[in-house]
């Protein structure tokens, strides 16, 4: 069977991304090329989280994922070199990179590329070695499917900004790339660039230009909204090196800010003679005062001081009959007595005596037992084989002298047999093998089975259902279907008692069988039809294009198929071919058939 299908409709997927190291501020300068690009590290400061790991990040313009025809690619791009000063750079940060081979009049603090003052704020010349280039990716004509390159970089020449990251005056794109996804966009900002050809959308889009005499900055902390940009005027509104206004500051010194210190704790604990206790990294043994300092960077340094009291420990133990005398106290019950010093600093004791006080009383002992008629029983050093009760007293110094009580139970058995196919239901049981049921009369006075019934119970074997496998048929065709089981008799569900059964079914469809043997046990069982509705589905890369285009095919279908054949034939080389390249210079119907795997 198969089924063709035309198609002309193309859809296209954007991707999306957020920053860690975003865009702030970029400029055109006055005149020339006084370009600079200005970045913050972005990050939430915890006691164990406060910098970013910035090495091989790429800064580079427009490279081809927004489309443009090539419009501001600039051949190469920027990367943040991997040495020390780029591993850990705090949240808060500015990186002001500028060119330095035209350096804007704007920028009046001097280099300081690896924040040598620790002000949080990073001054790089583009040539700085603690930035590298690449010489040649990306390049026009532009590629939405371009990937940046993780090797061939080299020292940053002088005129290296113009030449791999120059910023065109009409329309062009700021672009970070984290290097553990060379493939798209950590964060991009473009400017007047529109294309219907971007596979990748950019996290900010600014329909105006950034033309010279023109920078770009951003409001607050809304970096991912174009609204909250404004293109300004060089050099009055830059502030390279520097917030752009106070919500900018703000939002910027949020992140620089360390966590205030633990105030410190104290703790007191107790141990007693010869134990220890495991402060500090140590285990102490005595008694004192300790202290523990435990030291982030963050800010978050801690101190515990601990005072630790070591108790000693004797114990006594005195034990009698009926009562006993401690200290001018007459106990009746057993007891535990405590004698304590206190220590004056911790509510621990220094001293500590435990006097264990034991009184026991006359104690009258009930046991019970069963036996089966016949077996015998020993007690008191008698074999007794009759039920009844009987007493025994034991001696016990300095503990008093106990009473056993006996009562004991001689059961009798009868037996039945039940007998059934599976599952069997018996007094409210289910019984699925042989069994063996015992019901019991109890004795009120020992709680044993004065008289117990024992069922046997017997599991007929059910017949062995034997039936077809699986049946996969096409629309409107037909099946056999068996179903036999040896000595017994077969019944389909929708009527029927042969064995085999012609069926013709419109839809995927489940048959159900029952065999009964001799005995009426029944096994059931049921056969699958799969009844398959082939379809193909024909999609191509454009629905119009201009002549000479390249246009790429593709059939599919939700079942495995193989593919017949292409029309127009002229078109087509590989028959067979699931996918396929053409070229067209005139207006033109495809089609595609297929048959199922």
């Amino acid at each position: 069977m198969y089924r063709v299908l035309q198609l002309f409709i193309l859809l296209l997927a954007t991707l999306g991304s957020t920053a860690q190291l975003v865009l702030n501020e970029f400029s055109q300068g006055s005149g020339g090329s006084k370009e600079y690009m200005e970045f913050v590290v972005t990050g939430t400061r915890t006691c164990t989280d406060s910098t970013a790991d910035l090495r091989r990040w790429i800064i580079d313009d427009q490279n081809g994922w927004y489309g443009g025809a090539g419009t501001g690619i600039s051949r190469g791009h920027l990367r943040l070199a991997p040495v020390a000063s780029w591993a850990r750079v705090p949240f808060g940060s500015i990186i002001l990179l500028y060119n330095k081979a035209d350096k804007n009049s704007s920028i009046r603090l001097p280099d300081d590329p690896v924040d040598a003052d620790g002000d949080g704020v990073y001054i790089v010349p583009h040539n700085s070695t603690v930035m590298e280039v690449h010489n040649s990716q990306p390049r026009a004509p532009y590629s939405p499917q371009f990937s940046y390159p993780l090797t061939g970089n080299t020292p940053v020449a002088l005129n290296d900004w113009a030449r791999h990251t120059g910023l065109n005056n009409a329309s062009d794109a700021v672009v970070i790339v984290n290097p553990s996804a060379p493939g798209r966009a950590h964060f991009s900002l473009t400017y007047a660039l529109i294309s219907g050809n971007q596979l990748q959308r950019p996290t900010v889009a600014l329909a105006t230009a950034v033309p010279v005499n023109r920078n770009c900055y951003l409001a607050d902390d809304s970096f991912a909204l174009a609204g909250h940009w404004t293109v300004g005027t060089s050099p009055t509104s830059e502030t390279p090196a520097a917030a752009n206004t106070t919500a900018n500051a703000a939002w910027i010194n949020s992140m620089r800010k360390r966590l205030p210190p633990i105030p410190p704790t104290s703790v007191t604990a107790c141990i007693e003679s010869g134990a220890s206790y495991f402060f500090n990294g140590q285990w102490l043994t005595s008694g004192g005062y300790y202290t523990s300092i435990n030291t982030a960077a963050s800010g978050c340094d801690s101190t515990v001081n601990l005072y630790l009291v070591s108790t000693a420990t004797r114990t006594e133990t005195i034990e009698r009959c009926g009562a006993a005398i401690w200290n001018g106290v007459t106990y009746t019950a057993s007891a535990t007595v405590l004698d304590t010093i206190k220590s004056l600093v911790s509510n621990c004791d220094s001293i500590r005596r435990t006097t264990r006080v034991i009184v026991h009383q006359p104690v009258a002992t009930t046991i019970t037992a069963c036996i089966r008629e016949g077996d015998r029983f020993v007690f008191n050093d008698t074999t007794l084989m009759s039920g009844g009760h009987y007493t025994a007293i034991f001696s016990r110094t300095p503990r008093c002298d106990s009473i056993v009580h006996l009562f004991l139970t001689v059961s009798r058995r009868q037996t039945d047999t039940v007998a059934g196919c599976a599952p069997l239901f018996y007094k409210g049981l289910l019984f699925t093998k042989d069994s063996v049921l015992v019901d019991t009369v109890r004795s009120v006075l020992t709680d044993c089975d004065s008289i117990y019934l024992q069922t046997i119970i017997r599991i007929h074997p059910p017949p062995r259902l034997i039936t077809s496998p699986t049946r996969i048929i096409c629309k409107g065709n037909s099946t056999l279907l068996t179903a036999s089981a040896t000595g017994s008799s077969i019944r389909w569900a929708d009527g029927g008692t042969d064995t085999v059964k012609l069926v013709r079914p419109d839809t995927t469809t489940t048959y159900r069988v029952i065999a009964v043997n001799t005995a009426g046990c029944a096994d059931t069982g049921s056969i699958h039809v799969v009844v398959e509705d082939f379809k193909l589905r024909l999609s191509a890369s454009v629905g119009a294009a201009p002549a000479g285009s390249t246009i790429d095919l593709r059939a599919s279908s939700a079942l495995p198929f193989l593919v017949l054949g292409w029309s127009p034939p002229g078109l087509f080389n590989n028959q067979a071919a699931i996918t396929q390249q053409i070229i067209l210079r005139n207006r033109a119907i495809i089609s595609v058939s297929g048959i199922t795997a």
